[in-house]
């Protein structure tokens, strides 16, 4: 048993540095110098008075990733306030919930729901109220299309006032827009190692970080970006990035890994149930998504992004609009944190993102 467990860490670890090395290989063409320059942040654009006649009737609720909470959007909280509510991902509750049948990014969605619903149902359907946003960074972003399309199809009162959804350095399709080695490495983890030892990989690694603090200090320093720029911005935020790792909870680490990656070994592409999939044509001129993404993000690629658009997403009528970042990496709430904080702007006041 604890052979197998040592194997499992080694098959990640191994497959990790892989990865991360490999996408250096091939994204590092520039120099350092040109990369500071063209892939330096934005300046700021915001209206403070348009930001206060916003404060009382407009919210946008987002959804931090796996491993960061909401502190990974703390400099735009800094400029909006009240209007970003951050809610922090939480493990499924059955008892408050609902039984759960099977584990997915779904399954998610429909709690988190449930708990916008319980906690601001009042407040949304005030006169006064005019508007509300739904996203996310990473995963979460995931998770919050699949919320918008439960509040349309359960609570049409709310979602009338639903404006729209945007994603952060996220994907409209985990399978199809994930770095295809990494995914590769996930599906054997995933469908062949057995949970226990699944669940010692997470207990080890959260261990691991927690009292020798080794591991993602040394992985952040080759997942950030191929830019010193970036590297240095990191830093910057080691503390914090080092705090949200440590405060996870390995139940709800295990728990979400299974539904990030809750498909079987042969059937990659039908992922999802057919109730579970996403309707396109929901997300129309009303009800845009908008989705801000760095050209050299490690885990989930632009250009497969774009790709899944093309293919999927408008020919099904579905108002998707995608801007890619030039020189930028995954965590742009940090590193390109002015350019999140204009995208955010020009969202909710409803302004051409692109």
């Amino acid at each position: 048993m604890t052979t197998l467990l040592y194997a499992g860490i080694a098959v990640l670890v191994g497959g990790g540095y892989y990865l991360l090395f490999s996408n250096k290989k091939e994204n590092n063409q520039l120099d350092d110098d040109e990369c500071m320059t063209e892939g330096t942040d934005e300046e700021i654009i915001v209206n403070n008075d348009l930001i206060q006649q916003k404060k009382t009737n407009t919210r946008m609720f987002l959804f931090p990733s796996l491993f960061t909470d909401h502190r990974i959007f703390s400099n735009q909280k800094k400029v909006y306030g009240d209007i970003l509510q951050v809610i922090d991902l939480f493990e499924l509750d059955e008892k408050v919930y609902g039984k759960v049948d099977e584990l997915t990014l779904h399954s998610y969605a429909k709690q988190l729901t449930a708990y916008i619903v319980k906690n601001y149902e009042k407040e949304i359907l005030d006169k006064d109220f005019e508007q509300f946003f739904v996203g996310g960074f990473c995963v979460g972003g995931m998770i919050s299309i699949f919320v918008a399309q439960e509040l349309m199809k359960g609570y049409p009162e709310i979602a009338k006032k639903l404006k729209g959804v945007m994603l952060v350095g996220s994907c409209p399709s985990f399978t199809h827009c994930v770095d295809p080695r990494y995914l590769k490495i996930k599906k054997v983890v995933m469908n062949y190692f057995p949970r226990f030892v699944l669940n010692g990989i997470v207990r080890f690694y959260l261990w691991a970080n927690r009292y020798l603090n080794k591991i993602s200090s040394l992985m952040e320093s080759n997942m950030v970006s191929v830019w010193k720029e970036d590297r240095n911005i990191m830093l910057k935020y080691k503390t914090v990035l080092d705090d949200m790792m440590l405060d996870k909870d390995p139940n709800f680490v295990f728990q979400m890994l299974i539904a990030e990656f809750n498909f079987t070994a042969h059937d990659l592409d039908n992922t999802l149930k057919k109730d579970e999939q996403v309707e396109w044509d929901r997300f129309n001129n009303d009800l845009p998504i908008s989705h801000l993404h760095g050209d050299n993000d490690y885990l989930l690629r632009s250009n497969l992004c774009e790709s899944f658009v093309k293919q999927q997403v408008l020919p099904n009528k579905g108002n998707y609009r995608l801007r890619v970042m030039k020189h930028s990496g995954h965590f742009l709430p940090l590193t390109r944190m002015n350019a999140v904080t204009n995208f955010i702007y020009n969202i909710i006041q409803g302004s051409p993102v692109l």
